[in-house]
């Protein structure tokens, strides 16, 4: 994978879910095994695959981010140099063709899923192969708007809670990495509270952490009494930044702390020439209701899946058994 992060640089649509030590980190604590696929046009790549294989209950699973490792999306990069649009989309529908013949005939598989980033939107090439497409959403603030023009699009009760986090002078607002592990607790906390499984180890974090993304990963804290009562774990790749994990914790009485972190992100990321904020996820009806109020872009994107008769049944089987945990 030497020349994989070059590539990822160019692509329109790389994530930092993309980069290599991600994507080693993924492999690891998702224990299945990384398929870094390329396919060319002519001499040049023109799309990378980061595919995790394994087996598991006799199935061969197939799958674009793996489960449990809180990657919301994953999927095939593109880098078709062509100006022409039509040289381009058959370029790519091409491409979406030999990577389905490659999953079907080379590596074969029961299940397989692919969650592609949100700006890859031409789902027809599955389609016609009869793979199944559903769409999953989020919200993702423009952020070559000025923060206050932003702000401005909060809805009433989301400004007032800012405020009334502002005047509360018993709290402190750190960007102080050190405090990042103290999220983590807050978010496990939370997770459990709600009886979901929590996808990032300690294990796993402190991989991500200690790697050379460590650059790329932001903390910020709300702190009373020097305890950390809300916080969250943004990634920032190239000019784009992702709210990861967060959370306000449930033990005391801290009105608008939550909003007032994403408020504080986003000022923040505006001022450091960030083009876009995803607050990932907006798929819950819970969480849409909360989200929704800060008034960011809904974006689709698309989940690509195929079962076979064998795989249909297994995996029936053992959702209804709590076997899988389908993120």
């Amino acid at each position: 994978m030497e020349h994989w992060d070059e590539f990822i640089n160019r692509s329109s649509n790389g994530t930092i879910f993309h980069t290599s030590e991600w994507l080693r980190a993924a492999e690891s604590h998702a224990n299945m095994k990384l398929l870094p696929v390329a396919v060319r046009k002519g001499n040049h790549i023109v799309c990378l695959l980061p595919l995790f294989y394994r087996r598991k209950y006799g199935l061969r699973i197939l799958m674009s981010p793996p489960t449990l490792c809180a990657i919301p999306y994953l999927g095939p990069l593109f880098s078709i140099p062509s100006s022409n649009r039509y040289n381009y989309e058959q370029t790519y529908i091409d491409v979406i063709d030999e990577i389905i013949l490659f999953a079907e005939k080379s590596i074969g598989f029961d299940y397989m899923r692919i969650v592609h980033p949100p700006d890859v939107i031409d789902m027809r090439p599955y389609t016609w192969k009869k793979y199944y497409v559903h769409p999953r959403y989020t919200y993702i603030f423009d952020l070559t708007a000025k923060s206050e023009e932003l702000y401005n699009h909060f809805h009433s009760t989301t400004k007032n809670a800012v405020k009334k986090a502002l005047t509360n002078q018993d709290i402190v607002i750190s960007g102080d990495k050190k405090y990042a592990q103290d999220v983590l607790t807050l978010v496990r906390q939370r997770f459990t509270e709600k009886k979901i499984s929590f996808q990032i180890s300690d294990g796993y974090f402190t991989q991500l952490i200690n790697s050379s993304l460590s650059d790329n990963i932001e903390s910020i804290a709300i702190l009373h009494n020097d305890r950390v009562v809300a916080g969250d774990i943004t990634l920032t790749d190239k000019k784009n930044a992702y709210a990861w994990i967060g959370s306000v914790s449930r033990d005391g009485n801290y009105p608008g702390v939550g909003e007032l972190v994403l408020w504080e992100k986003i000022k923040e990321y505006a001022r450091r020439g960030c083009m876009t904020y995803d607050i990932i996820g907006a798929n819950r009806r819970d969480i849409r209701k909360h989200k929704a109020k800060y008034g960011a872009r809904l974006v689709d994107y698309f989940v690509v899946q195929k079962t076979s008769m064998k795989g249909g049944i297994a995996l029936n089987l053992m959702n209804r058994y709590g076997k899988v945990n389908d993120e």
